[in-house]
């Protein structure tokens, strides 16, 4: 996916003192350029990816009345990804169509994520957080064919993330 970024909009609600529910929805594009030889094309491929995870989970507030408030949560939803590939400098012994290398792909994956994350309370009303997140998320396949040969793709989308954040206390 190359090196993502976005943003992530998240609701936590408080059940109970020490037990929240989190709701979440974002969007992530990365880019990536990769030189590709197989069978008798060479090219380079210009990727981009977009990632919208839907998620829903839970966090157990270790000190949720003080200043500093350390949690740990799980989460699960899916994720729909989009991947463009756009090919462009080839070299094929075989006459190409414009665009055969090209292609679009659609997956909704399903996602669980594993948090340990950190809230500091500035005030009654505002407060900022980071978290560091494991994701994981099934690899996803596709291919690659041309006349006379064919490649298979991997998307691997599991990966651990750092998030910084803005708290708005009500």
């Amino acid at each position: 996916m190359g090196n993502p970024y976005g943003g992530v909009f998240s609701l936590r609600y408080f059940l109970l003192s020490h037990l929240s529910v989190e709701a979440s929805v974002g969007y992530l594009v990365g880019y990536q350029t990769q030189r590709i030889a197989f069978a008798y094309v060479s090219y380079r491929r210009d990727v981009s990816t977009a990632l919208s995870p839907i998620n829903a989970g839970v966090n157990l507030e270790i000190l949720p009345h003080s200043r500093f408030n350390p949690y740990v949560g799980i989460a699960g939803g899916v994720n729909y990804l989009v991947v463009r590939q756009d090919s462009e400098h080839v070299r094929s012994g075989l006459p190409l169509n414009h665009g055969e290398l090209s292609l679009e792909v659609h997956r909704l994956l399903p996602t669980v994520i594993g948090k340990a994350g950190m809230d500091v309370r500035l005030n009654e009303f505002f407060g900022v957080g980071a978290a560091v997140l494991y994701s994981y998320c099934p690899a996803t396949h596709y291919r690659i064919e041309i006349p006379g040969a064919s490649r298979d793709e991997e998307i691997r989308l599991s990966q651990v993330l750092f998030t910084l954040g803005i708290s708005v206390y009500y």
